[in-house]
């Protein structure tokens, strides 16, 4: 098995930049990936590299990981935002703090999609997709339109 990590740059045309590889036999876990995950965060911080989030494929020893990351965190900040609309749910997401670095932990593909959904709602003035941007009050219109994949 190959662990990779790479670094994605949230720009058009750039391909992802491979920072570390490992060769890791079946039976790994997720101890020492841990280590080489806060070795290659903080060598990349060390070289004014700003990581700002975090994600795997979300395998159980991945998760696991991305909990024992976020235990070694500095601390972690939960932002709510009120719904606009009363009686609406709010919106949550945690962003976990490593020396005053911000970094949000993206679980799996399944989780990634409210992480990016909360992101876009948070104090964020930009929010990158790929070769777009996400606003607020697009989504918020998108979600009132009747038969979208976002509608309740």
């Amino acid at each position: 098995m190959l662990y990779l990590w790479c670094l994605q740059i949230p720009l058009p045309k750039v391909a992802p930049i491979v920072v570390a590889a490992i060769r890791v036999p079946n039976d790994f876990d997720a101890v020492p990936l841990v280590a080489l995950s806060d070795r290659i965060w903080r060598g990349l911080r060390d070289c004014s590299i700003h990581v700002t989030s975090y994600s795997c494929d979300g395998t159980d020893v991945e998760r696991s990981v991305q909990q024992l990351l976020r235990a070694k965190a500095t601390m972690s900040i939960t932002y709510s935002i009120p719904s606009p609309h009363a009686g609406d749910y709010e919106l949550s997401t945690t962003v976990t703090v490593f020396e005053k670095q911000p970094l949000v932990v993206i679980h799996d593909v399944k989780h990634a999609r409210k992480t990016y959904r909360n992101g876009v709602f948070s104090v964020a003035r930009l929010f990158p997709f790929g070769n777009h941007t996400a606003m607020y009050r697009r989504i918020r219109a998108i979600a009132f339109e009747k038969d979208t994949l976002v509608s309740p």
